[in-house]
């Protein structure tokens, strides 16, 4: 059984070897820079999805379906 959860936030900013992301519901998660793409810089609006899934293949599927989703997505924002 999958079960996934998805919030929204930005970049606040950075310290030491982490972002600063502020989520919408206004708590904080210290996120490694090095698991951000090079692009993202303070004010940048991010997603943070959660999962949980027992099955590996399925995990990859899944992720893969939503960096796909994220790059139509960024793509049709540049629009």
């Amino acid at each position: 059984m999958e079960s996934s959860s998805t919030v929204k936030g930005v970049i606040e900013g950075f310290q030491d070897k982490h972002a600063d992301i502020s989520l919408d519901d206004k708590s904080h998660v210290l996120w490694p820079i090095k698991n951000l793409s090079e692009e993202v810089t303070v004010n940048t609006r991010v997603r943070i999805t959660l999962s949980t899934n027992n099955n590996e293949l399925a995990d990859k599927e899944e992720m893969a379906r939503i960096m796909l989703n994220n790059i139509l997505n960024a793509e049709n924002i540049k629009k």
